[in-house]
Protein backbone atom coordinates (compact mmCIF):
# COMPACT_ATOMS: atom_id res chain seq x y z
CA UNK A 1 0.00 0.00 0.00
CA UNK A 2 1.61 3.50 -0.97
CA UNK A 3 1.60 6.20 2.05
CA UNK A 4 -1.33 8.27 0.67
CA UNK A 5 -3.42 5.21 0.76
CA UNK A 6 -1.97 4.47 4.69
CA UNK A 7 -2.68 8.06 5.20
CA UNK A 8 -6.35 7.66 3.66
CA UNK A 9 -7.04 4.15 5.73
CA UNK A 10 -5.58 6.52 9.21
CA UNK A 11 -8.15 8.95 8.50
CA UNK A 12 -10.94 6.85 7.63
CA UNK A 13 -9.80 4.94 11.56
CA UNK A 14 -10.02 8.32 12.77
CA UNK A 15 -13.62 8.89 11.60
CA UNK A 16 -14.94 5.54 12.82
CA UNK A 17 -13.46 5.78 16.02
CA UNK A 18 -15.05 9.38 16.51
CA UNK A 19 -19.06 8.32 14.90
CA UNK A 20 -18.90 5.19 17.08
CA UNK A 21 -17.37 7.67 20.88
CA UNK A 22 -20.41 9.57 19.92
CA UNK A 23 -23.09 6.71 19.17
CA UNK A 24 -21.41 4.97 22.54
CA UNK A 25 -21.77 7.88 24.23
CA UNK A 26 -25.51 8.67 23.19
CA UNK A 27 -26.38 4.44 23.87
CA UNK A 28 -24.64 5.49 27.79
CA UNK A 29 -26.92 8.20 28.07
CA UNK A 30 -30.20 5.78 27.37
CA UNK A 31 -28.48 2.97 29.57
CA UNK A 32 -28.18 5.16 32.57
CA UNK A 33 -32.26 6.87 31.51
CA UNK A 34 -33.63 2.91 32.07
CA UNK A 35 -31.50 1.98 35.14
CA UNK A 36 -33.21 5.16 36.90
CA UNK A 37 -36.37 4.00 35.76
CA UNK A 38 -35.89 0.80 37.02
CA UNK A 39 -34.84 2.47 40.06
CA UNK A 40 -31.16 1.16 39.90
CA UNK A 41 -29.25 4.26 40.60
CA UNK A 42 -29.93 4.52 44.14
CA UNK A 43 -27.25 3.08 45.23
CA UNK A 44 -25.07 4.77 43.50
CA UNK A 45 -26.59 8.38 43.50
CA UNK A 46 -26.70 7.93 47.19
CA UNK A 47 -23.13 7.05 48.42
CA UNK A 48 -21.88 9.59 45.38
CA UNK A 49 -23.92 12.18 47.65
CA UNK A 50 -22.79 11.14 51.09
CA UNK A 51 -19.00 11.58 49.75
CA UNK A 52 -19.93 14.91 48.12
CA UNK A 53 -21.77 16.60 50.63
CA UNK A 54 -19.12 15.22 53.51
CA UNK A 55 -16.80 18.16 52.24
CA UNK A 56 -19.80 20.96 53.60
CA UNK A 57 -18.64 24.14 54.71
CA UNK A 58 -19.47 27.50 54.54
CA UNK A 59 -16.05 28.12 51.83
CA UNK A 60 -16.86 24.83 49.69
CA UNK A 61 -20.70 25.99 49.35
CA UNK A 62 -19.18 29.73 47.92
CA UNK A 63 -16.84 27.76 45.87
CA UNK A 64 -19.68 25.48 44.63
CA UNK A 65 -22.30 28.53 44.10
CA UNK A 66 -20.01 30.15 41.68
CA UNK A 67 -19.31 27.32 39.46
CA UNK A 68 -22.93 26.55 39.16
CA UNK A 69 -23.26 29.77 38.14
CA UNK A 70 -20.71 29.88 36.03
CA UNK A 71 -22.50 26.69 33.96
CA UNK A 72 -25.79 29.12 33.67
CA UNK A 73 -27.21 30.03 30.67
CA UNK A 74 -26.43 34.04 30.74
CA UNK A 75 -22.62 33.01 31.82
CA UNK A 76 -22.47 30.36 29.33
CA UNK A 77 -23.49 32.54 26.24
CA UNK A 78 -21.11 35.12 27.53
CA UNK A 79 -18.13 32.57 27.59
CA UNK A 80 -19.11 31.39 24.32
CA UNK A 81 -19.11 34.50 22.87
CA UNK A 82 -15.64 35.40 24.62
CA UNK A 83 -14.24 32.37 23.02
CA UNK A 84 -15.71 32.83 19.39
CA UNK A 85 -13.36 35.80 19.33
CA UNK A 86 -10.43 34.40 20.86
CA UNK A 87 -10.59 31.54 18.15
CA UNK A 88 -11.12 34.00 15.47
CA UNK A 89 -8.16 35.73 17.05
CA UNK A 90 -6.02 33.01 16.86
CA UNK A 91 -6.88 32.03 13.09
CA UNK A 92 -10.22 29.61 13.17
CA UNK A 93 -12.20 29.43 9.97
CA UNK A 94 -15.54 30.47 9.34
CA UNK A 95 -16.33 26.61 9.65
CA UNK A 96 -14.88 26.07 12.81
CA UNK A 97 -16.67 28.81 14.29
CA UNK A 98 -19.63 27.30 13.39
CA UNK A 99 -18.87 24.18 14.68
CA UNK A 100 -17.97 25.48 18.13
CA UNK A 101 -21.36 27.64 17.81
CA UNK A 102 -23.16 24.46 16.60
CA UNK A 103 -21.74 22.20 19.41
CA UNK A 104 -22.93 24.88 22.15
CA UNK A 105 -26.30 25.61 20.91
CA UNK A 106 -27.41 21.92 20.29
CA UNK A 107 -26.10 21.33 24.05
CA UNK A 108 -28.82 23.52 25.09
CA UNK A 109 -32.24 22.13 22.65
CA UNK A 110 -30.41 18.90 23.30
CA UNK A 111 -30.74 18.91 26.55
CA UNK A 112 -34.52 20.45 26.84
CA UNK A 113 -35.76 17.71 24.50
CA UNK A 114 -34.43 14.87 26.75
CA UNK A 115 -35.22 16.26 30.19
CA UNK A 116 -39.07 16.58 28.64
CA UNK A 117 -38.66 12.64 27.05
CA UNK A 118 -37.38 11.56 30.43
CA UNK A 119 -39.10 13.63 33.25
CA UNK A 120 -37.49 12.94 36.05
CA UNK A 121 -38.16 14.86 39.51
CA UNK A 122 -35.47 16.80 40.88
CA UNK A 123 -34.03 15.69 44.42
CA UNK A 124 -36.12 16.39 47.22
CA UNK A 125 -33.49 17.37 50.16
CA UNK A 126 -33.21 20.41 50.88
CA UNK A 127 -31.62 22.01 47.78
CA UNK A 128 -29.07 24.58 48.72
CA UNK A 129 -30.41 27.02 45.16
CA UNK A 130 -32.89 27.13 43.45
CA UNK A 131 -33.34 25.15 40.00
CA UNK A 132 -36.85 24.78 38.02
CA UNK A 133 -37.26 21.46 35.22
CA UNK A 134 -36.61 18.30 34.62
CA UNK A 135 -33.37 16.52 36.30
CA UNK A 136 -32.30 14.06 33.92
CA UNK A 137 -29.79 14.87 32.47
CA UNK A 138 -27.87 17.93 33.95
CA UNK A 139 -28.32 20.81 31.75
CA UNK A 140 -25.04 22.55 33.17
CA UNK A 141 -23.18 19.36 32.91
CA UNK A 142 -24.19 18.47 29.10
CA UNK A 143 -23.73 22.63 28.51
CA UNK A 144 -20.20 22.38 30.36
CA UNK A 145 -18.60 19.19 28.31
CA UNK A 146 -19.95 20.39 25.03
CA UNK A 147 -18.67 23.98 25.66
CA UNK A 148 -15.21 23.49 27.47
CA UNK A 149 -14.69 20.51 25.21
CA UNK A 150 -15.27 21.77 22.00
CA UNK A 151 -13.33 24.97 23.41
CA UNK A 152 -10.59 22.38 24.08
CA UNK A 153 -10.40 20.86 20.91
CA UNK A 154 -10.53 23.69 18.84
CA UNK A 155 -7.66 25.19 21.49
CA UNK A 156 -5.33 22.27 20.69
CA UNK A 157 -5.63 22.89 16.85
CA UNK A 158 -4.51 25.99 16.85
CA UNK A 159 -2.13 26.13 20.25
CA UNK A 160 1.49 24.91 19.19
CA UNK A 161 3.39 24.87 22.29
CA UNK A 162 2.63 22.02 24.16
CA UNK A 163 2.80 23.54 27.99
CA UNK A 164 0.04 25.56 26.77
CA UNK A 165 -1.86 22.73 24.81
CA UNK A 166 -1.96 20.62 28.08
CA UNK A 167 -2.62 23.84 30.47
CA UNK A 168 -5.62 24.41 28.71
CA UNK A 169 -6.85 20.69 28.05
CA UNK A 170 -6.87 20.20 31.81
CA UNK A 171 -8.41 23.74 32.81
CA UNK A 172 -11.40 22.95 30.13
CA UNK A 173 -11.40 18.75 31.95
CA UNK A 174 -11.44 20.78 35.47
CA UNK A 175 -14.46 23.25 34.93
CA UNK A 176 -16.47 20.61 33.39
CA UNK A 177 -15.93 18.30 36.81
CA UNK A 178 -15.98 21.02 38.92
CA UNK A 179 -19.76 22.09 37.23
CA UNK A 180 -20.97 19.24 37.36
CA UNK A 181 -19.80 18.55 41.01
CA UNK A 182 -21.69 22.03 42.00
CA UNK A 183 -25.29 20.39 40.62
CA UNK A 184 -24.45 17.07 43.20
CA UNK A 185 -23.28 19.34 46.11
CA UNK A 186 -25.86 22.14 45.91
CA UNK A 187 -28.53 19.40 46.05
CA UNK A 188 -29.96 20.29 42.76
CA UNK A 189 -28.91 16.84 40.54
CA UNK A 190 -28.48 13.17 40.88
CA UNK A 191 -25.35 12.15 40.28
CA UNK A 192 -26.88 10.21 37.81
CA UNK A 193 -28.12 13.06 36.04
CA UNK A 194 -24.67 14.64 36.04
CA UNK A 195 -23.12 11.27 34.50
CA UNK A 196 -25.47 11.27 31.83
CA UNK A 197 -25.05 15.11 30.62
CA UNK A 198 -21.31 14.66 30.51
CA UNK A 199 -22.57 11.60 28.28
CA UNK A 200 -24.80 14.23 26.24
CA UNK A 201 -22.11 16.30 25.93
CA UNK A 202 -19.51 13.47 24.65
CA UNK A 203 -21.86 12.34 22.18
CA UNK A 204 -22.35 16.17 20.51
CA UNK A 205 -18.71 16.73 20.94
CA UNK A 206 -17.29 13.14 19.62
CA UNK A 207 -20.02 13.77 16.82
CA UNK A 208 -18.30 17.62 16.11
CA UNK A 209 -15.31 16.11 15.93
CA UNK A 210 -16.36 13.28 13.34
CA UNK A 211 -17.55 16.14 11.49
CA UNK A 212 -14.69 18.10 11.45
CA UNK A 213 -12.83 15.35 10.53
CA UNK A 214 -14.42 14.65 7.85
CA UNK A 215 -14.76 18.13 6.14
CA UNK A 216 -10.95 18.25 6.41
CA UNK A 217 -10.83 14.65 4.89
CA UNK A 218 -12.75 16.20 2.02
CA UNK A 219 -10.62 19.57 1.28
CA UNK A 220 -7.53 17.33 1.55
Amino acid sequence: MTESGVHVVRLNLQLTKAFFLSVLALAGLLVIAQLIHWERTVGFDSWVISVITGFHSELVTQVMVLFTTIGDAATVAAITLMALFLLYNLGSSRMELALFLAVVISSGVFNFLLKNVFQRMRPGFNPLVHADGFSYPSGHSMSAFALYGVLGFMLWLKVENKFWRSAMLFLCIAMVLLIGTSRIYLGVHYPSDVLGGFLGGASLLAFAVWYYQQKKTEAS
